[in-house]
């Protein structure tokens, strides 16, 4: 009954995070051209975070595997929740820097709540409760960015944005001192399922970082592509991830025909 109640906490831990990130992150671009900055640099300070998740997944992952995993969600959402609320009142690019730079380290929910599931759900199961997860993050995902743009409408929406973004952060720390879906999922699947309980937490980081160095590469490119030559150049750039994953996609079937023949 524990056990349910702690996974039912982490599917409303997995909704509200990236409700909270989705009603910020699709502003930020257009909050940092109002203070006038360029595309480049802010596709520096988009790739600033995802470059630090690279190196601070597997630390994160791993010290969550020492220290109980409760306590460091605890300590990671209380955190981001402080950066994301003085995001919205600073108008000083460098303190930006800072602060995205800080949650690069930080912002690491969904791969601690992926660890606890592997921890209380057996092996046979966790396919089912990981598609659950990643389907309230989508939500999350998918509601965020409507109701942050109605915000952004009003005078300084974006500060507004950042304070609903901040109680979201609380509402997910405050239960927890009381007490591409498809491929995740998989994926995560296979990885944890033969891993020892004291390493998935250190996996699961590791797992994380390796996709963020997409997510570090792809906004400076994007900002560097924007200033040279337009906006509507990232649309077409942006079509060769997607050509090169189905061409890949298809070679791997065909691969995988001719292997069980």
């Amino acid at each position: 009954m524990s056990n349910i109640k702690t996974i039912n906490l982490i599917y409303a831990i997995s909704f509200l995070d990236l409700f909270a990130v989705g009603l910020t992150v699709p502003l930020f671009s257009t909050h940092l051209r109002e203070l006038g900055v360029s595309h480049t640099v802010i596709g520096l300070l988009s790739s600033t975070y995802s470059g630090i998740q690279v190196l601070s997944g597997p630390i994160i992952g791993g010290w969550s595997d020492i220290r109980d995993r409760k306590y460091v969600l605890k300590i990671t959402l209380l955190i981001c929740g402080v950066c994301y609320g003085l995001l919205g009142i600073t108008e000083s690019i460098f303190f930006i820097f800072i602060l995205r730079f800080i949650l690069g380290i930080m912002k690491h929910t969904q791969s601690i709540c992926k660890a606890v599931i592997t921890d209380l759900v057996p092996h046979n199961e966790q396919t089912g409760i990981f598609g659950r997860s990643a389907a309230f993050s989508s939500v999350g995902f998918i509601i965020g960015p409507f109701i942050g743009g109605h915000l952004s409408e009003i005078n300084h929406g974006f500060t507004y944005v950042c304070g609903l973004t901040v109680t979201s952060f609380i509402i997910n720390f405050v239960p927890l001192s009381l007490a591409s879906t498809t491929l995740r999922v998989v994926s995560m699947e296979l990885m944890l399922k033969k891993s020892e309980k004291m390493h998935r937490g250190s996996l699961s980081g590791a797992s994380n970082s390796i996709m963020s160095v997409a997510r570090f590469v792809t906004p400076f490119l994007s900002g560097i592509l924007s200033d040279i030559f337009s906006e509507q150049s990232v649309m077409l750039v942006a079509m060769i991830p997607a050509v090169l994953g189905m061409c890949v996609s298809l070679y791997m079937k065909f691969v995988y025909v001719n292997i069980k023949k």
